[in-house]
Formats: C-alpha cells, sequence, structure tokens
C-alpha cells in the first residue's frame, strides 16, 4: 500500500481505477480485490475520514493482494462533492469509477468498456445507462410526483477526464440535486414543501394512480413535482448538451458486476436517519443484515481471490 499525501504524487498513468472507502471497510475489500482481478488497472483507495479502522485493515489486506495500490485520506463531502473533487484533480486519462459496493466478476465488462471508448472518440464515458424512471414508495414519495433524470451508472463507469474536465470548468457537478418544478421558489421553502409527498407515500391512496412509463416525464398527464438528479445526472446532461456521448453496454453484461446495493449510502446516513425517525417521514435503518453481508463478503474474498481472513 502506497500512502500519498496529494493527488500529484501519483506517477503518470493512462488509467486509473478509483474505489471511495467511506467506513465501508468489508465490501470496499471486495470491491478492490476484485477491481484488481478483472480490471488490468492500478488502483486508488480513497479513504474519507473512516472511523472503522480502515487504515489498519488495509495496510494487512495489502500483504494478500496480488499488486499495491495507492491510498490517500480525503475529507468526507457528499459523494457527488468528493468525484468532483478527484476528476478535477487526477491526470490519467481514463478513470474507472468503482463504488465500495461493487464486485467486478469477469473482466469482459472493463473490457467492453475500454472498447467502446476506443470506438466513440465522442463519448465522455462507457458503462451502464440508467434512463429515467418515474419514483415511487420504495423512493419515499408518493406515485406520480417525482421523476429520476436519465444517468449514468455511477457504481461503476469508466470516464475520460478530458471530458470531464470541460464540463466542470463550465460549472457542471456529480453533485446530487432535486429541481422543484411545482410548489415555492424559495429554495428552503421548496424542500420543505417537498416533505409533504414524503408523507404521503406512507398514506393509504384514495385511488390508484398509474406509475407513467420509463422514461416519460409525464405520469397521469401531468408533469413531476421534482425532478432528481442523483449522483452524475447533471453531468450527464450537461456532457450530452455540449455534444458528448455515452457509450452504453449491453445489457447482457449486467450479470458480470455484483452491487450490495446502497450500503456505502446507508452508513453515511445512519446518524441523520436516525434523527428523523420520530418525524416519522423515513423509514427506519436497521443493522440486522449487517453480520451477513460481512459473511457474505468474506466468502467471496475467499472463494473469488484466494484471501482468507479469520
Amino acid at each position: 500500500m502506497h500512502r500519498i499525501a496529494t493527488l500529484d504524487e501519483l506517477p503518470a498513468l493512462p488509467a486509473l481505477a478509483v474505489i471511495i472507502n467511506c467506513g465501508t471497510k468489508w465490501v470496499t475489500s471486495l470491491a478492490l480485490a476484485s477491481t484488481q482481478a478483472h480490471a488490468g488497472l492500478p488502483v486508488l483507495l480513497v479513504d474519507c475520514e473512516s472511523a472503522d479502522d480502515s487504515s489498519e485493515h488495509f495496510a494487512r489486506l495489502a500483504r494478500r493482494l496480488p499488486a499495491p495500490f495507492y491510498w490517500i485520506d480525503r475529507p468526507l463531502r457528499r459523494h457527488g462533492v468528493t468525484l468532483d473533487a478527484l476528476l478535477g484533480e487526477l491526470t490519467s486519462a481514463r478513470v474507472l469509477l468503482v463504488d465500495s459496493d461493487v464486485e467486478i466478476r469477469t473482466s469482459a465488462v472493463v473490457s467492453a468498456m475500454r472498447d467502446a471508448l476506443d470506438a466513440r472518440p465522442y463519448a465522455y464515458g462507457a458503462g451502464f445507462l440508467h434512463p429515467g424512471q418515474w419514483m415511487g414508495p420504495q423512493h419515499g414519495v408518493a406515485p406520480c410526483v417525482g421523476f429520476h433524470a436519465e444517468r449514468m451508472w455511477i457504481p461503476l463507469v469508466m470516464l475520460r477526464t478530458d471530458a470531464i474536465g470541460e464540463a466542470l470548468r463550465s460549472g457542471a457537478s456529480f453533485a446530487q440535486r432535486r429541481e422543484y418544478r411545482r410548489g415555492p421558489r424559495n429554495a428552503a421553502l421548496a424542500r420543505w414543501w417537498g416533505l409533504r409527498h414524503r408523507l404521503r407515500a406512507f398514506m393509504p391512496a384514495r385511488q390508484s394512480r398509474g406509475a407513467g412509463s420509463a422514461g416519460s416525464t409525464r405520469c397521469d398527464g401531468v408533469e413531476p413535482a421534482f425532478v432528481e438528479h442523483d449522483t452524475g445526472a447533471e453531468m450527464h446532461r450537461a456532457l450530452l448538451a455540449g455534444g458528448h456521448e455515452f457509450a452504453a453496454l449491453d445489457v447482457d453484461l449486467w450479470g458480470d458486476v455484483a452491487h450490495f446495493h446502497g450500503v456505502s449510502r446507508m452508513t453515511l446516513r445512519n446518524r441523520a436517519l436516525r434523527a428523523a425517525q420520530h418525524l416519522a417521514l423515513l423509514r427506519p435503518v436497521t443493522a440486522g443484515a449487517e453480520p451477513d453481508l460481512i459473511a457474505t463478503v468474506k466468502r467471496r474474498l475467499e472463494e473469488g481471490y484466494g484471501i482468507a481472513i479469520a
């Protein structure tokens, strides 16, 4: 494990994989091992103020991995803000973003990303395209209220840093943003107004409403009250508007990726969720599955990568 204090200390690398660890050392270990095994890229592990002994854990793990990796400490910020800062500084021509809760199961998916970028010079990135879709009770809002904007599937995507840097300099961002289209124009008032949509999601519906077709921004004949620009959605929109394209992979490659969905996001939100539970606006988060998850990760590390962890 090569510790660096600044990104300037990285050697000149044409391509680099980046994994961000925020107190999720076990799933991050699997992401790291699978990236080394199947991506064929040097890895930069970015630790954001983890309080789970991650530093010592990865120092031990480094002795069991087939290749060294780079480690840098960064402040804990929103995921999109961290990506803005990193991708604005990295000099590698291509960067593979790997979420800490992703396992790359084969080399085919990363090879497909490389081939897609080689074949499409105007593509800013390659990976899976997450189409626009209506939100619902599973997202904590009532049907036909919120719409998820189209975006790159941010847990695993290969990006051209020159295109990303150009967009960042133009004011684009990876940061998540909710755009209210109905209700108060003041941002603070709009957030409070938006809470009523969360409350409605937990109340019995008076009349069943259609969920809205995928990709369409109209549901029951109305526009959404808000559009959710999840991490990377605003960047995707800005790059398409600037003449770039996105090289979307075939859906058959989905099976080459395992995603322990939302582990890092849940870790970051636990404190806020516990504080909000008494308002009955959000469902409580339980940690009951955590031991099973860790056992699964340890088993995958041993069976898939020959790394036995007691």
